[in-house]
């Protein structure tokens, strides 16, 4: 379906900049765009109808509380989801929904389990909220349900650090609205009132500031206002004493001093530098003229050679060479100004530059999302610097940071720094700072502190009989030197800097914005250290109350979602909390016992494995098996969203049975890849296997086919992204035509865009490490499928998707724990008999093991070696679709979710209609003639899309055995109610056409050689002959051994 993008406010959300950074021109952050998450033209715009923002300012610090009604117009309930950026050192501490007219608090717990839960919530209809950290500096919040033709409130709160400079700190809270706003509140207070702040830019300018209860306060109302312009609150600032707070674990305190000199040295002129341009996709759009002015002031006067390096989902092999005589750069800069961005961004091709002898600078948002991580960077003691720069507040500056201290250079932003001066820092090593010493009743302690991009990490070792913790860390901001820390409620004294502060806790307020200061500042420190675990954020954040990497916030509307999903309520809710520590206990993991599963497992597959296939059809084989009981797709909570879905009854007859009907004309059908190609078989041996080629009939590979050049093909297919914004379709597509032209580095980088489309969308994340495997990029499939597991662990099929990349690489062990972890968790209903799907898989995965010389270490109560003819396995990448496999073999029986055992000898998994899938299709044997595999696609109820929903078929013949042969098809749907043709099979001569020796069999539990005999070779006196090619001295047979069987 169309995607309806409707920005319905532009809210360049919580900047600080400083008043020198007003005459830089700053990339735009992006705004947030508030969408129905069911995508469909027909619908109206959400849209913000009223505002409520209260924001303090102490000393450098801002606390903000925004709260804003969403309303629907709409006759349908929708979600609403959007993202905003925060400064760097900033993040949100509080969010608040209206239930029944009162404001609920979030809790705050780990980032997977929160969105595990909000997901369950959301689909019994029940109202929760989730903000979550998706990015560097990037937040969302996602708010279900806003009620058709109602509204909801929703309030979000964070802390930011003021940017001082030219004697007065600026707070802008952007307020840039494309509809009419009914009303907007906004009250601004002061904690000091000697200093007389100035709010400019927008209709809320020039407000009058009074003196009120020790500080200043302003405040107005307006209504029916349109917003087009930032607010600027500037407030002159000047060196606070140290301020001190009484936290519920201690005294905190917080010192704004001008930063003491710095030291540095100025760098050795080089004839040589290496440049490096990110020309990544989200790159795109950002503020390059400040970046052509700096590298025209760097320039200035030099004459060097300058080997010029793109970036993108891997590093340019050659760079080009440019030739800087006297400052005239002007070669190269319009090189650079023809940049085409496009495509993710892969920091760690960025090592080499770690070793080299000549000094690098990188230009870059930081934003690493194609390649294996920073993590294997190490320290270049003897090598050139590597400096970094970027242009916007959105890059991920602890990334930067960290390189550039590894990298022995500069990370420096343009958003926080003119263009002249980073320049200038360019010709110096970075400074560094005499270390701040702070003593605790008497006893010093000396912090040691470096400069990395504007920031000051100090690290102190204090003997182990200290009780007390001081200068935890410390931060330059503009021209003043902060120190943040923590000490016990029984310190008496405290000296900074020869500064004598005595403590009475008696005379000391109670707060919480230092305690809270101190730990954004702690948890920028720790996004620097790629030694931080998850754990860490995750113990971090919900110690402190923010959201980190690891946590996110949480609203639920009762105490018995908070008891079920085990979330400890909000302090706020401090019945609720008290109920929940008396009534809940430490909290075991349900692990399946393995024995109930194959219990299961051989009820459901043994049975069916072991039954015999007649040689001919019975008589009483009835054609009409071939049909669908009727059967609601939906549930309430799908009617209730009014979603575009298709009853399956809709399609029944009086009786209440569906006749199958032969494909749609036209429906949408796309095999893997997207070019047309011809129909593929397995060899003569064995069973046929013919795929329905399928085009997309696309207008912009109909124009890229039309120009028969791979050059001016990637010209159109950039004007097609550059027009519509880029799809999932149009990548995979466009990759696809790119591999079949034989130019796999374009296929690659068009492909690579899928990570840089929606920051962290295990939807789209899974589209992307698919097509990898299929690419055979294994690697790369790999990272992605891990990111998928991390963000969606509570989904076994995020297991599974690994477990088969991990398969296809040979990485058996590590495939099959992840088997087990689905065969033993404890998964939601959703996902049925997925479980025995993973037996199946498991057992594979150890023949192959087997085969390789790598036996597994397999549990005997799980082995069941099954091997198949013919073995489909259908998933689809949209969560709450409801998609039927059918298979309608020679005998003109249909093998569907109401008729999933066929005398022929077919086997259907259990039904999905709410999940990613896969559903599966066996059979040990084939018919002579012809099957006929295909779907029927009823529709998704998903409330949160990423287009049309793509399907993936994997075709096995010879499954679980050694010329065991795949294909895999994609294809993407379009409207519900769609029939699709996946493939037609064509058996051998006789019905006797199963697995055939000499082959490998191996022992499963309740084996014996005469059940083995009988079932394998027909006859179970020939249990003799397995003895005898075996050498077996006696009947006794083990689970997982490993037997050969002569010829049937």
């Amino acid at each position: 379906m169309k995607q309806l993008n409707v920005f319905l406010f532009l809210f360049l959300l919580f900047s600080a900049v400083s008043s020198d950074a007003q005459a830089i021109l700053p990339t735009p952050r992006p705004p947030i765009v508030i969408v129905p998450r069911i995508q469909d033209p027909a619908l109206d715009p959400l849209r913000v109808s009223s505002g409520d923002a209260e924001i303090r300012i102490t000393g450098l610090l801002a606390r903000a509380v925004v709260t804003y009604t969403v309303s629907n117009p709409n006759a349908r309930q929708l979600e609403a989801e959007f993202q905003f950026p925060l400064p760097p050192g900033a993040t949100v501490t509080g969010l608040a929904l209206d239930v029944d007219g009162q404001m609920l608090d979030a809790a705050i717990l780990p980032k997977t389990k929160a969105k595990a839960v909000f997901e369950a919530v959301e689909r019994q209809n029940l109202d929760p909220a989730l903000v979550e950290s998706v990015g560097a500096n990037t937040y969302r919040v996602r708010v279900w349900p806003v009620p058709a033709h109602g509204t909801r409130k929703v309030r979000i709160e964070f802390v930011s650090e003021l940017i001082p400079a030219g004697g007065e700190a600026v707070f802008t809270l952007p307020m840039r609205f494309t509809d009419k706003l009914d009303s907007m509140r906004l009250r601004i207070t002061v904690a000091d009132p000697s200093v007389l702040p100035e709010v400019t830019g927008n209709e809320f300018a020039g407000m009058h500031f009074d003196k009120w209860e020790s500080q200043l306060a302003a405040e107005r109302t307006l209504r029916d206002l349109v917003l087009s312009e930032d607010l600027r609150i500037a407030v002159p600032h000047k060196p606070a004493p140290v301020r001190l707070e009484k936290s519920e674990d201690g005294l905190y305190f917080r010192a704004e001093q001008p930063a003491p000199p710095v030291k540095a040295a100025k760098r050795a002129e080089s004839s040589a530098l290496n440049l490096v341009w990110d020309a990544s996709l989200s790159r795109k759009t950002q503020d390059h003229e400040a970046e052509f002015e700096l590298l025209k002031t760097y320039f200035k006067d030099k004459t060097l050679d300058v080997d010029l390096y793109i970036l993108r989902d891997t590093l340019s092999a050659q760079p080009v060479r440019f030739s800087v005589q006297n400052g005239d750069a002007s070669a190269l800069l319009a090189e650079l100004a023809k940049t085409v961005y496009d495509g993710g961004t892969n920091l760690a091709a960025l090592r080499p530059l770690f070793t080299g002898q000549i000094p690098s600078l990188v230009l870059t948002d930081g934003a690493d999302n194609f390649g294996p991580g920073i993590e294997a960077f190490t320290e270049n003691r003897n090598a050139a610097p590597v400096d970094f720069v970027t242009c916007t507040s959105q890059a991920d500056t602890a990334v930067l940071a960290y390189l550039a201290r590894l990298g022995r250079g500069h990370a420096l932003n343009l958003t926080r720094t003119t263009p002249a001066e980073a320049a200038a820092a360019l010709d110096w090593e970075p400074e560094t700072v005499p270390s701040v010493t702070v003593t605790a009743d008497g006893k010093p302690v000396r912090a040691e502190i470096q400069v990395i991009g504007g920031f000051l990490i100090a690290s102190g070792k204090v003997p182990a009989e200290t009780k007390e913790l001081v200068i935890a860390e410390t931060q330059v901001i503009g021209e003043f030197l902060t120190a943040s820390g923590k000490v016990l409620a029984e310190t008496k004294e405290l000296v900074i800097e020869g500064k004598t502060i005595s403590l009475d806790a008696e005379k000391i307020a109670s707060g919480d914005l230092l305690r809270t200061a101190w730990s954004l500042m702690k948890l920028e420190s720790m996004k620097q250290d790629p030694r931080t675990k998850e754990e860490d954020f995750i113990a971090h954040g919900q110690t402190y109350g923010i959201v980190t990497p690891g946590t996110s916030m949480l609203v639920l509307d009762s105490y018995d979602l908070y008891k079920t999903h085990r979330v400890r309520p909000p302090a706020s809710l401090a019945q609720w909390q008290a109920r929940y520590d008396r009534e809940v206990r430490e909290e075991k993991p349900v692990v399946k016992d393995l024995k109930s599963v194959m219990a299961r497992y051989r009820q459901e597959i043994g049975a069916w494995y072991e039954t015999a296939v007649p040689e001919h059809r019975p008589a009483s084989t009835s054609k009409n098996v071939k049909s669908e009981r009727r059967r609601g797709v939906v549930n309430a909570f799908r009617s209730a969203l009014g979603v575009d879905s298709a009853r399956r009854s809709e399609a029944a007859d009086e009786d209440g049975m569906v006749a199958n009907e032969a494909p749609a004309a036209g429906a949408a059908r796309e095999a893997e890849p997207a070019a047309p190609r011809k129909p593929k078989s397995s060899d003569t041996n064995g069973p046929s296997v013919k795929v329905n080629a399928w085009d997309p009939k696309t207008p912009y590979l109909a124009a890229m086919r039309a120009v028969n050049d791979p050059d001016r093909a990637y010209a159109i297919y950039l004007e097609y992204r550059d027009k519509d914004g880029g799809s999932v379709g149009l990548f995979t597509d466009c990759a696809d035509f790119f591999r079949q032209a034989d130019r796999p580095e374009l296929a690659r980088r068009i492909l690579s865009n899928l990570a840089e489309m929606e920051l962290e969308s295990t939807a789209i994340l899974r589209v992307l490490a698919m097509r990898l495997r299929l690419t055979g990029d294994l690697d790369a499939a790999e990272r992605v499928y891990r990111k998928v597991l991390r963000l969606s662990p509570e989904e076994p099929q995020s297991y599974r998707d690994l477990a088969l990349t991990l398969d296809d690489a040979g990485r058996f062990a590590e495939a099959a724990e992840l088997y087990l972890r689905i065969i033993q968790g404890d998964f939601d209903r959703r996902f049925p008999g997925i479980d025995l799907i993973a037996v199946t898989e498991l057992n594979r995965v150890a023949a192959r093991a087997e085969r390789a010389g790598k036996k597994l270490d397999l549990d005997p109560v799980l082995c069941f070696p099954l091997e198949a003819a013919f073995r489909v396995v259908l998933a689809w990448d949209t969560d709450l679709s409801d998609m039927d496999l059918h298979v309608t073999d020679p005998w003109d029986e249909d093998c569907f979710y109401g008729h999933r055992r066929t005398v022929g000898g077919g086997h259907l998994s259990f039904d999905f209609t709410q999940g990613y899938g896969p559903e599966e299709f066996m059979t040990r044997k084939l018919l002579p003639g012809k099957y006929r595999v295909w779907t029927h696609y009823y529709g998704q109820s998903s409330v949160k899309r990423i287009g049309p929903v793509t399907l993936y078929a994997v075709l096995y013949t010879n499954y679980g055995m050694p010329d065991e042969k795949r294909e895999t098809l994609t294809f993407r749907l379009g409207d519900r109610n769609e029939r699709v043709e996946i493939a037609t099979v064509e058996g051998g001569t006789s019905a006797d056409n199963g697995p055939k020796g000499p082959r490998d069999y191996q022992v499963k539990a309740g084996d014996t050689l005469w059940s083995i005999a009988l079932r394998e070779l027909g006859d179970g006196a020939r249990a003799e002959e397995i003895k005898t090619l075996n050498n077996l001295n006696s009947d006794k047979i083990r689970p997982g051994d490993i037997l050969k069987l002569p010829a049937r």
